[in-house]
């Protein structure tokens, strides 16, 4: 008989400091209008298919980098921290839960605007 794989999310392996961390280091490699923290920010990136009282596909952030350099620092940040981080196009897949992340407490790297000439460009 096969197991069917859970569809829980897996608990962040970072810190609370660690987040709190990362999140101060992408407010100043960013600045602060490209890193989102606030509830109403956070909920706008839910699963739209989950309850609101549901915070297992939850974020702890979100940024909006603009370029290829600033995608590259998150991710030199984020490794350094130990943070995962959950990646976000247009937003208009909801059927795998939107841009809402598996690993509860990653900061999603959302890039709707992020280098359009890069699209289709190996990074």
């Amino acid at each position: 008989m096969y197991s069917t794989p859970s569809a829980r999310a897996v608990e962040s392996p970072a810190s609370k400091d660690q987040l709190a961390e990362a999140i101060a280091r992408f407010t100043a490699a960013l600045g602060a209008e490209k890193v989102l923290t606030s509830k109403e920010d956070l909920d706008s990136f839910r699963d739209p298919f989950s309850h609101a009282s549901w915070d297992e596909y939850t974020a702890s952030g979100i940024v909006l980098p603009a370029t290829v350099d600033e995608v590259q620092e998150v991710v030199r940040i984020a490794n350094a921290m130990g943070v995962p981080l959950w990646t976000h196009g247009q937003g208009r897949n909801n059927g795998y839960g939107g841009p809402a992340p598996r690993v509860k407490g990653s900061v999603i790297v959302s890039r709707p605007r992020c280098c359009p000439s890069t699209r289709h460009r190996k990074w």
